[in-house]
């Protein structure tokens, strides 16, 4: 059984590079350029107070190591709820003008909406049997589509 090849996708804003990566279908970013871009410094302080579910370690492995140092062989990623949680932390976030209102503005309006969101799996999944046209289950189907 031959595991599926990741691919890492550079995004660039203004001079900063933001990698991702897809991982069963959820978008991760490298936890160092999301940082760089918000102007945190201590990337290991940041990411210990996100929730486990929101941080994770990467190996990069041979295929991906030129886009990073070569001594790196696992690297922090969080994933986009983690991203989030970052960007509402930093004050210049909501600052007009700042570079991390920049960076905020852009992600939002620019990599999220690129990125395709629902897999067919996750759309069967949400499949109701009942029709009937009420209720939080009418909610759910039209929010699904």
């Amino acid at each position: 059984m031959t595991l599926p090849t990741l691919t890492i996708t550079p995004f660039y804003f203004e001079n900063h590079q933001v990698r991702t990566v897809v991982i069963n279908g959820e978008l991760w970013f490298v936890a160092q350029d999301v940082c760089t871009t918000l102007q945190i410094q201590n990337v290991t302080q940041a990411i210990e107070k996100l929730d486990d579910d929101e941080r994770s370690m990467f190996n990069i492995g041979l295929l991906h190591r030129e886009m990073f140092d070569n001594r790196v062989q696992e690297i922090n990623i969080i994933s986009e709820s983690g991203m989030y949680t970052l960007v509402l932390r930093c004050r210049d976030a909501v600052k007009q003008g700042t570079l991390p209102h920049r960076f905020r503005k852009w992600v939002t309006n620019a990599v999220l909406p690129s990125i395709p969101r629902v897999s067919q799996s996750l759309k069967k999944k949400y499949k109701f049997k009942n029709k009937k046209k009420s209720g939080c289950s009418y909610f759910v189907r039209l929010s699904m589509h």
